[in-house]
């Protein structure tokens, strides 16, 4: 047999076969991955440090002071520090402050001349201050405590002169009161028809009563069953409505009006007969 010679294949030719053959067989180059972005954390706040608070000026510790210890009645405590904050006192409206504390620890404690050496000098010095009408209201209260019957009322009336409308009725009342033992009948009518007058939280069936008592002692039988009917108007319970009665009753005697006393007499009989003057 006849072998046939292979005729060599040109270099050009195998290069190129070798490059088809050689991708055919490669191993695959996997595809890259992409690197995923990454969203950084957001910053978390950073926490503010805690402040030192600042302390109090020593004036106005002790006036705290002062005043807490005023509320719970310890009076020694409460007169240290006001006299110490009266000491420390930066102006005339911070001694003003003390100074009314001062004087009204010592009322309470029951040191009335000290009550009313400060109320004074709160006067003296500062006269025309928004809390003169307090100093002038706390005076009359040291004068009442002291039985110092027409101070009181000077001080009282001094009050309702530079803050009326605002408790006109009780401060009426005391005035009345301090004329009364003051030995001025016509001047405590004058004052309590006025605490009458005035707006009150409660009823003011007792000023009534009072009135027409003052009323009867100066001969005005008929004014005084005009504030026991007005009292009976106001009663709600029967024992009161009995007494008052009663006290018109006894008004109409002295007016000289039996039958009207006797029917009044009656009525209490029937009507409250639990009553104490019944």
């Amino acid at each position: 047999m006849r072998v046939r010679a292979c005729r060599a294949l040109p270099l050009t030719v195998l290069v190129t076969i070798s490059c088809a053959v050689g991708g055919l067989f490669a191993t695959p180059t996997p595809d890259a991955t992409p690197t995923p972005t990454v969203t950084p954390a957001p910053l978390l706040p950073t926490a503010s440090p805690t402040p030192t608070p600042t302390p109090l000026p020593e004036f106005l510790a002790r006036l705290g002071d002062g005043d807490r210890a005023l509320i719970n009645g310890d009076w020694d405590t409460a007169n240290a520090n006001y006299q110490a904050a009266l000491n420390l006192a930066p102006d005339a409206e911070a001694a003003q402050a003390a100074l009314i504390g001062l004087g009204q620890t010592r009322l309470r404690s029951g040191d009335v001349q000290d009550a009313i050496g400060a109320f004074n000098t709160y006067l003296q010095k500062y006269p025309d201050a928004v809390r003169a009408a307090d100093a002038h209201f706390w005076l009359g209260e040291a004068y009442r405590a002291q039985g110092t019957w027409g101070l009181a009322a000077q001080e009282y009336s001094a009050y309702l002169t530079l803050r009326p409308g605002a408790i006109d009725s009780y401060v009426e009342e005391r005035i009345a009161q301090s004329l009364r033992k003051n030995g001025d009948a016509a001047s405590a009518i004058m004052a309590l028809e006025a605490a009458v007058a005035a707006p009150r939280a409660s009823d003011n069936t007792d000023l009534r009563v009072t009135l027409a008592q003052l009323y009867t002692a100066s001969g005005r039988n008929d004014a005084a069953l005009a504030q026991y009917d007005a009292a009976l108007g106001q009663a709600t319970q029967n024992w009161q409505k009995g007494q008052l009665e009663f006290l018109a009753a006894e008004a109409l005697a002295q007016l000289g009006a039996t039958d009207a006393a006797n029917q009044r007499y009656a009525t209490i009989v029937n009507l409250y007969p639990d009553a104490n003057d019944a």
